[in-house]
């Protein structure tokens, strides 16, 4: 059973491993795999080992990103399961030959894989594919675009796309981080590359009513860096007012340093990037809130060290008071380095892991 689709894998994996889908089959052909195995009884215990084995196999190679190793081993573990099965199983061999069917002949979208991941997967899965699909779109690192502005390059095209995406998921999800991921990508992609319009104005619009959920370095970010920036760019690419919409922002601009925020306190949004795998976006995140920290601890000392008039008195004082809260900045600076080099060893391991697929 499939012999001549892995046949036909194994001869062609240079092309399949240019597929931008690639990395996410393994997820889905390892469900699949533990739908015959759940479903079936076997009696053959050598049998079991063996399939047994192709599936430990393509765990290994995938926590290598070896996807086409894992993906062949995969199917080589469904194909003896499926042989000696007493169990009804058609409808998973129709979607097991179904999806490798469209596999083999370039055919599968990441709208395709999302519809896969919904249907055979967990609700945490669908997540982080709706987070993960629009990361590659932003990057350009799909081969599914169409170049349309006369440019001969897709990057403008895709990031459109990648905002839809984003767009798609805050439509979809109740989660606040996974919306404050979303939310921030397409600030960003304002920021740096599109021109601010009344898509992006009402986006800013349905995120002022979530900031209050946020943590306060979460909502600072999302406001000075991000928010305020696109208002101002709005008004004068469209002659409109965002009157209404700075009056909303002004309640939340003067708020203290939060110090809800506990030890190992996961709920951030440089969090959620980084388990969607948006390495270059957790950089950038991780960068500005470091800066930000920086700049609210150094903010009422600074100007006391350069004023030669200060004494040294004047100084700590200013340190000890209860209302810089100096302690949690520097628990918080701290953690923010922390997880700045959590990035870096992240993208180490990625540049690493790819290397080894590509040889």
């Amino acid at each position: 059973m499939f012999d001549t689709q892995i046949q036909k894998i194994e001869q062609e994996s240079y092309t399949y491993e240019q597929q931008c889908i690639l990395i996410f089959l393994p997820k889905v052909f390892h469900s699949l795999v533990k739908k015959i195995r759940e479903t079936s009884s076997f009696e053959d215990n050598n049998i079991l080992q063996l399939a047994d084995s192709y599936f430990q196999c393509a765990l290994l190679y995938d926590q290598f990103s070896s996807h086409i190793k894992s993906i062949l081993s995969y199917i080589s573990a469904f194909s003896i399961y499926a042989s000696k099965s007493p169990s009804e199983i058609a409808k998973l061999i129709d979607e097991m030959t179904t999806i490798i069917n469209s596999f083999t002949a370039n055919k599968l979208t990441p709208k395709d894989i999302l519809e896969l991941y919904q249907r055979l997967l967990s609700s945490e899965d669908v997540v982080e594919i709706r987070l993960k699909i629009p990361t590659m779109y932003r990057e350009n690192e799909t081969d599914d675009v169409v170049e349309l502005d006369g440019d001969e390059d897709t990057s403008n095209e895709s990031r459109e796309i990648a905002i839809q995406w984003y767009r798609d998921c805050l439509k979809t999800t109740n989660n606040i981080w996974v919306k404050g991921v979303c939310y921030y990508n397409i600030l960003v992609q304002y920021q740096n590359f599109i021109y601010e319009d009344s898509d992006g104005k009402d986006n800013v619009d349905d995120m002022i009513n979530c900031l209050p959920q946020f943590n306060t370095s979460d909502r600072r970010l999302l406001i000075k860096r991000r928010k305020l920036h696109f208002l101002k760019e709005y008004e004068h690419n469209t002659g409109n007012s965002a009157t209404n919409s700075h009056l909303q922002l002004h309640k939340f601009t003067k708020h203290p340093f939060d110090k809800k925020l506990e030890k190992n306190d996961i709920s951030t949004i440089g969090h959620y990037l980084m388990k969607s795998n948006d390495l270059i976006g957790a950089e950038e995140y991780w960068s500005s809130i470091a800066q930000q920290l920086e700049c609210d601890f150094a903010g009422p000392i600074l100007p006391l060290i350069r004023n030669p008039h200060s004494t040294f008195d004047e100084i700590l004082d200013t340190i000890k008071q209860p209302k810089n809260d100096t302690n949690a900045l520097f628990y918080q600076l701290l953690e923010t380095y922390g997880k700045t080099a959590d990035y870096y060893i992240l993208k180490a391991k990625d540049d690493q892991t790819t290397g080894t697929e590509s040889h």
